[in-house]
């Protein structure tokens, strides 16, 4: 019997160390029994993979009547979503048959050669375009991307598809960020998995030594966090002094207020935020980097 998308997907996650469970402090100080680093996917192989995955959820989607088959162009924003779109365009091509497209945004619209704010297939008006990204915190990134795309062209967001739903509720909601988006943009957000499921599959896939990768310590701890207000708090900022070396916990000041957004190494950021340039802990020791 062949397992389920998650559970494959989890044993990926751990094979190309980007999933790590345990005790993890955030830069914060909120307790994490998990942690995902993007950035393990370095290679050909693991980015193929990851894309061969993006390309079975959205086909799932598809056949389940979630998505339409006709998508003109996958849409990875930049930086780190533009080898997902590229990946997953070559899966949906090579693996199921699908024509689709590839597109991406430059930071910066380029005033010469072809010019323009996107690499890839050009938008026009009426094409259908899906969204592709990591995770998701708060939704800013997506916030960030829409009016890009309807300044191109009059296009057709039909959806969006993460690797992972952690399952984080807004400020000052009991709403999670997926539904929020859901809500404010009236297309699906599908993720490969959720953390609930991921955790699930944790308790089945064994370590080396035999033993489960989610023990029932970190299962508690897991249920203990599960529920919180996750994406609320404080936002903290680095002192100057440790900006300017990359932003150590020690001397973090705290600020009241804020808001949830995608930042880089030194920049506020909000407790629950796990993204580009934030430092954890793992289990005191080593610093890791999401």
């Amino acid at each position: 019997m062949t397992a389920s998308l998650d559970h494959r997907f989890t044993e990926f996650l751990l094979e190309s160390q980007a999933l790590k469970f345990g005790e993890f402090t955030l830069k914060s100080g909120r307790k994490s029994p998990y942690f995902i680093n993007a950035g393990a996917f370095n290679d050909g192989r693991k980015i193929a993979r990851l894309g061969a995955f993006y390309a079975e959820k959205i086909v799932e989607e598809i056949e389940a009547g979630n998505l339409p088959k006709d998508i003109d162009t996958v849409f990875g924003p930049a930086y780190k979503g533009i080898p997902l779109g590229v990946s997953t365009a070559i899966a949906l091509t090579s693996a199921h048959g699908m024509e689709v497209g590839y597109t991406f945004d430059r930071k910066e619209k380029k005033d010469h050669g072809d010019g323009g704010m996107m690499v890839g297939t050009q938008l026009a008006d009426g094409m259908k375009v899906l969204l592709v990204d990591d995770v998701m915190t708060a939704g800013t990134a997506v916030r960030e991307v829409i009016p890009k795309l309807k300044a191109e062209a009059n296009v057709e967001v039909i959806g969006l598809v993460l690797s992972v739903d952690r399952m984080e509720k807004t400020k000052d909601s009991d709403t999670s960020a997926v539904k929020a988006v859901e809500a404010e943009f009236g297309f699906p957000v599908f993720a490969i998995a959720n953390v609930k499921e991921i955790f699930e599959a944790g308790q089945h896939i064994q370590n080396a030594d035999g033993t489960p990768y989610v023990t029932p310590e970190i299962k508690a701890a897991a249920e203990r966090v599960e529920g919180e207000e996750c994406g609320r708090g404080r936002v903290v900022k680095p002192a100057p002094e440790q900006q300017a070396r990359g932003g150590d916990l020690n001397g973090v000041e705290e600020y009241a207020g804020g808001e949830n957004r995608t930042f880089g190494p030194g920049e506020e950021r909000r407790d629950g935020d796990q993204d580009a340039g934030d430092q954890v802990i793992y289990h005191g020791v080593s610093p890791l980097r999401w």
